[in-house]
């Protein structure tokens, strides 16, 4: 049915979701076998958190070649900020039904990253993120893949997403996007 975007139509599934374990899937998204088992494991061990893991992104270009790397994204949550840089890989993050509650619905008025804001609102709201170290989907980029796409109006809405939740950071991402800094390039 028609809809609001992206968004809307995972906030609308969510609101009929009966289980106890939260995630979404696109398109381009493949779970890893069994993540569901493992998940549903650790959840029952740890209880309401975040739990974030790994992904291996694959590119198959026009010419058929194909390239493929991973992601340490336990790791990047030990070294990085979440405020500063969108490092968890939305198809290896799931949390559980009242986390969705305590955390609420994603921003339906975001299109490009809106699962960052949700993470950012997360940690805010006192959630903790629990990394698993196991590779839990695949990720397929490809030319037509909605974040290419995106071009300044993901940055827009990036700079929307700073100024709420690491305004001293934002004069920084302006000048640099500004300059059109290398570091553009990556995000697009």
């Amino acid at each position: 049915q028609k809809d609001n975007g992206q968004a809307a139509a995972i906030n609308a599934g969510f609101k009929k979701a009966s289980g106890d374990i939260f995630l979404w899937i696109n398109s381009d998204d493949i779970l890893m076998p069994n993540v569901l088992f493992a998940i549903a494991e650790i959840a029952i061990k740890e209880g309401d958190k975040l739990f974030i893991g790994n992904c291996i992104h694959f590119n198959e270009l026009k010419d058929g070649t194909l390239k493929a790397w991973g992601s340490n994204v336990p790791e990047k949550n030990n070294l990085l900020q979440i405020e500063l840089i969108d490092y968890i890989i939305q198809p290896s993050s799931f949390w559980t039904k009242a986390v969705w509650q305590k955390n609420g619905e994603l921003n339906e008025k975001l299109h490009f990253v809106f699962d960052w804001e949700w993470f950012l609102r997360a940690k805010k709201n006192g959630i903790e993120i629990h990394g698993v170290n196991k590779c839990l989907s695949l990720y397929r980029i490809h030319e037509n893949h909605k974040s290419a796409s995106a071009g300044g109006k993901k940055l827009d809405e990036l700079a929307t997403v700073y100024e709420k939740y690491s305004p001293s950071k934002v004069q920084l991402f302006k000048q640099l996007r500004k300059r059109k800094h290398s570091l553009f390039s990556k995000i697009l």
